[in-house]
């Protein structure tokens, strides 16, 4: 499976850790950016992952930011991409098997870094979990 993901500068760290697993549970990422050398409003990030889905170039998508809304409102509007807000594994399940969502929106509402030492904070633990049952 393809999958996008974009962030906005609060939800690099969740994007680099959900693109990890991911990555390791064998789908192919396509990073649509958002760094901390390159910081993008969610704007631009959504609209770019939601012209790609709706052309099939992408199967799914997860996008990261702030709160997830403004996210999930720019990607709704094209054609063929319905993005939910996910706060829990049973939110993401059912929006993607009942309500047919292609694109996760997610945020990170503390700042807190991922710079792959230790134990991971339960914000992105519970991120994972999130994305797992979305794209399953």
């Amino acid at each position: 499976m393809i999958i996008g993901l974009g962030a906005d500068p609060f939800g690099v760290d969740l994007k680099e850790a959900v693109k990890r697993h991911l990555e390791a549970a064998g789908h192919e990422c396509v990073d649509l950016g958002g760094s901390s050398e390159e910081q993008r409003a969610y704007y631009d990030v959504a609209h770019e992952l939601a012209e790609m889905l709706g052309s099939g170039a992408y199967d799914r998508g997860v996008l990261v930011c702030g709160t997830g809304i403004g996210m999930a409102i720019v990607a709704n509007k094209h054609a063929g991409v319905y993005a939910a807000v996910c706060e829990d594994a049973a939110t993401a399940a059912r929006a993607r098997s009942i309500n047919n969502a292609n694109v996760l929106t997610r945020h990170l509402a503390e700042q807190r870094r991922v710079a792959g030492q230790g134990a991971l904070p339960l914000r992105v633990l519970s991120g994972l979990v999130l994305v797992s049952a979305a794209v399953s």
